[in-house]
C-alpha cells in the first residue's frame, strides 16, 4: 500500500525528457501563509528525512521564523508548529547551515548587525537556541567545513574591503571567533554579493561581486589561520545573486545573473592548478531572460540542479540541471515549477544524488512552498491534483467498460496515453475530437494514470478499473 501511496503523491511536472533522467516534484506543502521579505527564506537538509526551514512570516512586522520539516517512506512532508526565533523586527536576511543531524548554524542580519546561533533540534522535534554571537556587519555569507568550524564572508565599512573570520563551536555549542582576514585588496561595495563553498576539507572558494565578478581560494593551515590566492575576475561586468558550488577539491562552479548580458543565468566553471592559479571556461546561459534568486546545489561531482525566476518573461520558478563536461556546461533539463515566483530567492538544497528539496514563496497565493524533488530514469506515473476540471471532464471514475474523456472547448486533438503503476505505457493514441469513449476490456483491474494533452493543456488522472 505504501508503495501505491508513493507512487500516487507525484506531481507531473513533464514527460519531455532531454537525457535519460526526468524532474518530478511532489505536490509542494506550505511552510507558511504569510510570505514577507522576499530574501528572508532559507533551508538545509539535517539527514535523509528531516530539514529546517527558516523565513520571515507575520503581518504588521515581519517575524523569525524556523520549523522542522520531516520527509516520510510515503514522500510525503510535514512540518512541526513554528518557531519564533525573532519577534517584531524586520531581518534583512535569513540562512540556515547544517552542522549535524541534531544541530545547525542559524543567521540573520538587522541593522548593520550579523547574528549567528547555534540551534538543537530533539529527538522530538524541539528547537533549542544553544548560542549567538553577532559580527558588526549586514552582509555576510557563511560557509560549515565541519560540525565544529565554519568560516564566514563579509564586507568591512571600516576599510571597504571583504574580510573573512573562523568560527569554531565548542563543547557546550559556544561559538568563538579568530582575528579577521582580508581576502581582496579591491575596494568592494557594501551590496556585493558574496558566496562560499568547500572544496576539501581545508579549502574553500568564495566568489563574490557586484559591479564585477571575483573569486578567490582560501587555505586554512594546521594553526587555523587562513591564507588566500590572488583574487580572478570571472566577470567584468555587475552580477547580481551568484553562487559558488564547489565540484572537486580543483574545479567549482559560478552561477550568477550577468546584468551586462541583460542579466542572463549564467555559469562559468574554474579550475585551480597547484599554484592556486585560477582559469575560467567560457560562460554558459542557462536562461535568456531576466534571471533573479537564484540558488544551486550539487548532486553529484558533475553534476548541478539551479532554482531561479524568471523575472524578465513570465515571472515563473524554473529548475534546470547543468552537467559538466571537462570545461563546458550542457543544461540537459528545464521545468517550471512555480507560477508567479517574483524575484525572491528559491533555496534548494540536496538530500542525495537523485533528490532534493526546493522552497519557494509564491506571490500570487501568498503561501511559501516546499516540494521534494526527484530525478529518474523511470517514467513515474504521477497524480495531478491540480486538474483543470472546469476544462475537461473524465468519467465515470472508478469505470468498468468505457472510459469517456471530454473537453469543454474545442482545443483541437487529444494525445491519450494509459500507464499502469510500473510506468509502462499500456496505450498510446492520437484522436481528432474533443470526446472520446475508451474501451476498457482488455485491461485488468487496479489503479491506472490517464496521461491526457491537447494544443493547449496537460493533465494527468488517476482511474480505477473495475
Amino acid at each position: 500500500m505504501k508503495s501505491l501511496q508513493t507512487l500516487a503523491l507525484f506531481l507531473f511536472i513533464s514527460l519531455t525528457c532531454f537525457g535519460q533522467d526526468t524532474i518530478y516534484l511532489t505536490n509542494p506543502t506550505a511552510y507558511t501563509t504569510f510570505v514577507g521579505m522576499e530574501d528572508v527564506n532559507s533551508l538545509t537538509m539535517l539527514s535523509e528525512d528531516r530539514f529546517i526551514v527558516a523565513y520571515g512570516g507575520g503581518t504588521d512586522l515581519v517575524n523569525g521564523k524556523i520549523r522542522v520539516g520531516m520527509i516520510d517512506q510515503d514522500s510525503i512532508i510535514t512540518f512541526e508548529d513554528p518557531y519564533a526565533f525573532m519577534e517584531d523586527m524586520t531581518p534583512n536576511g535569513v540562512e540556515v547551515y547544517r552542522l549535524s543531524d541534531s544541530t545547525f548554524l542559524l543567521t540573520s542580519s538587522i541593522n548593520f548587525s550579523f547574528e549567528i546561533n547555534v540551534v538543537t533540534v530533539t529527538h522530538e522535534n524541539e528547537i533549542i537556541i544553544e548560542s549567538s554571537t553577532l559580527l558588526s556587519t549586514s552582509y555576510s555569507d557563511l560557509l560549515v567545513l565541519s560540525d565544529s568550524v565554519f568560516v564566514a564572508a563579509y564586507y568591512d565599512s571600516n576599510t571597504s574591503s571583504g574580510k573573512c573570520v573562523l568560527g569554531k563551536i565548542k563543547g557546550s555549542l559556544e561559538v568563538s571567533i579568530d582575528s579577521s582576514y582580508s581576502f581582496s585588496d579591491l575596494s568592494i561595495d557594501n551590496s556585493s554579493f558574496m558566496s562560499l563553498d568547500t572544496l576539501s576539507s581545508t579549502k574553500f572558494v568564495l566568489a563574490f561581486g557586484y559591479f564585477r565578478g571575483n573569486s578567490v581560494i582560501g587555505t586554512i593551515d594546521d594553526q587555523s589561520v587562513i591564507s588566500f590566492g590572488e583574487v580572478s575576475e570571472f566577470s567584468s561586468s555587475t552580477i547580481y545573486f551568484i553562487d559558488a558550488i564547489g565540484m572537486s577539491d580543483t574545479s567549482y562552479a559560478v552561477v550568477y545573473s550577468d546584468v551586462g548580458f541583460s542579466m542572463k543565468g549564467t555559469v562559468v566553471l574554474g579550475s585551480i592548478d597547484t599554484n592556486q592559479n585560477i582559469t575560467y571556461s567560457d560562460k554558459s546561459y542557462f536562461s535568456d531572460k531576466e534571471t533573479r534568486g537564484i540558488s544551486a546545489t550539487k548532486l553529484t561531482s558533475d553534476e548541478l540542479i539551479i532554482a531561479f525566476a524568471n523575472s524578465g518573461d513570465d515571472q515563473n520558478g524554473y529548475l534546470v540541471r547543468a552537467h559538466m563536461l571537462v570545461d563546458t556546461i550542457n543544461f540537459e533539463e528545464r521545468i517550471m515549477y512555480n507560477k508567479l515566483s517574483s524575484v525572491a530567492c528559491n533555496p534548494i538544497s540536496k538530500i542525495d544524488e537523485k533528490r532534493f528539496i526546493v522552497m519557494y514563496p509564491d506571490f500570487d497565493s501568498s503561501l511559501g512552498y516546499v516540494s521534494l524533488g526527484l530525478i529518474s530514469e523511470k517514467v513515474i506515473p504521477t497524480f495531478n491534483e491540480l486538474d483543470l476540471t472546469e476544462t475537461y471532464s473524465i468519467y465515470p471514475n472508478p469505470a468498468q467498460d468505457y472510459l469517456h474523456i471530454e473537453f469543454n472547448r474545442n482545443e483541437g486533438h487529444i494525445s491519450l496515453k494509459l500507464i499502469d503503476m510500473q510506468g509502462r505505457v499500456l496505450l498510446s493514441n492520437r484522436y481528432e475530437s474533443n470526446r472520446v469513449s475508451l474501451s476498457l476490456e482488455e485491461f485488468e483491474n487496479g489503479i491506472y494514470f490517464v496521461h491526457i494533452e491537447n494544443d493547449v493543456n496537460t493533465f494527468v488522472k488517476r482511474i480505477v478499473i473495475l
